[in-house]
């Protein structure tokens, strides 16, 4: 589980990076001075679109509300960018609505697992996955 004031760093050698990291200074309690290189937010977006159609997992959907509350992106570049990058299988609405029934029916225990810094309501999370401009974009390995 993850605490307040933590730092979770992730490596995946499968996907494709397209945009550049750059370095951003961690705010931290110990008053400790360094940056880290971070994925830009389109990135993020677009692999969180990737990951609310691939798996069930709240925090997945919580972090896609977030970032689109917080920074103004422009979804049709970021389906775009979805398109280009490792995509492990169809990406749309009905897989991402489908996750979503699931992840409800779980989410009780995956909040007590996940730290959360505020809570957002199920129908503003609703709101915003069928305000994602769904282009359906296609595992690379079923173009074959």
């Amino acid at each position: 589980m993850l605490q307040p004031n933590s730092l979770k760093v992730e490596v995946d050698f499968l996907q494709n990076v397209l945009i550049a990291p750059t370095k951003m200074k961690y705010q931290n309690v110990w008053g400790l001075d360094f940056s880290v290189p971070v994925m830009n937010i389109k990135e993020i977006c677009a692999e969180k679109i990737r990951a609310m159609s691939d798996r069930a997992r709240y925090r997945d959907f919580y972090d896609m509300y977030l970032i689109l509350d917080k920074y103004q992106v422009n979804l049709d570049e970021i389906l775009e960018m979805v398109g280009t990058k490792e995509v492990r299988q169809t990406i749309s609405k009905a897989s991402i609505l489908r996750n979503w029934q699931i992840i409800l029916s779980q989410k009780k225990k995956e909040m007590t697992q996940i730290y959360y810094s505020r809570e957002v309501g199920d129908s503003l999370i609703e709101e915003m996955i069928n305000g994602i401009p769904y282009l359906s974009v296609l595992s690379r390995h079923t173009e074959k």
